[in-house]
């Protein structure tokens, strides 16, 4: 298992549409949202390999500026 966090810089005025973005990812859930233009998520992963095809998809939603790695844990 393996559970990354991740930091989403949006463009202000698509915050809330990337929240919802997010939100419908089976996988992630939100934790804050931070400073109207970043949104604090946790990526919870049964294969390590997935977290990277799940930051490919949140990189890719209209109104994303950029994703940070927070925190990352895998555990067999």
């Amino acid at each position: 298992m393996a559970v990354t966090g991740v930091i989403v810089k949006t463009l202000p005025e698509k915050l809330q549409a990337v929240h919802f973005s997010i939100e419908n990812i089976k996988e992630v859930s939100i934790t804050r949202i931070m400073d109207q233009n970043k949104v604090l998520a946790i990526i919870d992963c049964h294969m390590q390999g997935n977290g990277t095809e799940i930051t490919d998809q949140i990189k890719n939603i209209d109104g994303v500026v950029g994703i940070n790695l927070a925190y990352h844990h895998f555990e067999k």
